[in-house]
């Protein structure tokens, strides 16, 4: 009996989620599985949530953030840091950004020890998501940044997934260029107006 039930045990937490089921008995994949497990979506408001900063800190999500960084992957996460090691400290800051990085998956001594203590050394804020709870709310994709605009009451009005920082310095920070050759164009139309 006791052999049975710890057969029955083992199964269930061998099961893949493709063997969970929706309401109506179907099975769901692991797609279904991840999507279903998510709060956040374009739409729904951000709620107040208390980190702690790299540096032992309470922080919270500002009034002023427009866009929240998270990363939910340690590859993905050294990614971020060395770019923004290259920045001023005050880069995201100055751009209305925050980051967050998932440290759920590091167990809490391998932090202590080691992550903690490399993490101080950056100048730039790092908001530590320790919470089993807050990250499954966040959509994610494997290898990539997942970047939220938030709209001044707290509304998350996009997400959007990018494989680098480049690409996310790209699409929110920097200010849209003109090519010379389009300025000429539209001179020459502004002058044709008149």
């Amino acid at each position: 009996m006791r052999t049975a039930f710890f057969l029955l045990l083992s199964a269930a937490f061998l099961l893949p989620t493709s063997a969970m089921a929706n309401e109506d008995g179907s099975a769901i994949n692991s797609d279904q599985a991840e999507a279903s497990s998510t709060e956040v979506h374009p739409g729904s408001k951000l709620e107040q949530y208390e980190f702690e900063d790299q540096h032992g800190e309470k922080k919270t999500i500002s009034a002023e953030t427009k866009l929240l960084l998270m990363s939910f992957e340690m590859d993905l996460s050294k990614q971020i840091h060395e770019f923004l090691q290259n920045k001023e400290p005050d880069y995201l800051e100055k751009h209305n950004a925050q980051y967050v990085v998932d440290i759920t998956p590091m167990p809490s001594i391998i932090t202590w020890l080691f992550a903690g203590p490399k993490m101080r050394k950056y100048k730039f804020p790092i908001l530590l998501a320790d919470d089993d709870e807050f990250a499954p709310k966040y959509p994610k994709e494997p290898g990539k940044i997942a970047a939220l605009k938030i709209d001044k009451d707290r509304t998350i009005s996009s997400i959007k997934f990018f494989e680098s920082m480049e690409e996310v310095d790209k699409a929110y920070f920097q200010e849209p260029r003109i090519a010379v050759s389009n300025m000429a164009d539209q001179i020459t139309k502004i002058k044709a107006a008149k």
